[in-house]
């Protein structure tokens, strides 16, 4: 996109130059003409319109090359920017794999140790109802 946009105003720029130097050529051509004619007044104005004009088309590319200069460190900084953000987005989301590993460690010990728990919690309660049956059994077989 940048490149395109340089190449258009480069155009554009070429072609106010080119513009401007068939300018200067009639100009050359009529202060010749009218210094042939011995005509110094209309040479005066002509030198005054064409300092003029080379005055307003140094000021043009003055403010050209000024916007070119802006619009490039805009560019540099969106690339810097850019980079940066890049940067910044592998490192979150390698924290957020690292994380996400830690977490799922976590996880599976403690998914673990629950069933552990949950297993245990049946065996006793297995090993309390056979108790439990084998001492009223035992009662039960002594009355």
């Amino acid at each position: 996109m940048k490149v395109n946009f340089y190449k258009r105003e480069r155009d554009s720029f070429l072609d106010k130059g080119s513009k401007f130097l068939s300018e200067v050529l009639s100009y050359q051509i009529a202060r010749h003409n009218f210094l042939v004619e011995d005509d110094y007044q209309e040479v005066a104005k002509l030198q005054r319109d064409y300092d003029k004009q080379t005055f307003s088309m140094k000021e043009k590319e003055f403010s050209i090359q000024k916007q070119f200069s802006f619009i490039e460190d805009r560019w540099r900084k969106n690339q810097r920017e850019a980079e940066s953000l890049l940067e910044e987005r592998n490192l979150i989301e390698n924290a957020l794999e690292e994380a996400f590993f830690v977490y799922e460690e976590k996880c599976r010990e403690n998914a673990l140790e629950r069933k552990l728990m949950e297993w245990l919690k049946q065996t006793e309660r297995k090993i309390r109802k056979i108790m439990y049956t084998a001492i009223n059994g035992g009662a039960w077989d002594k009355k």
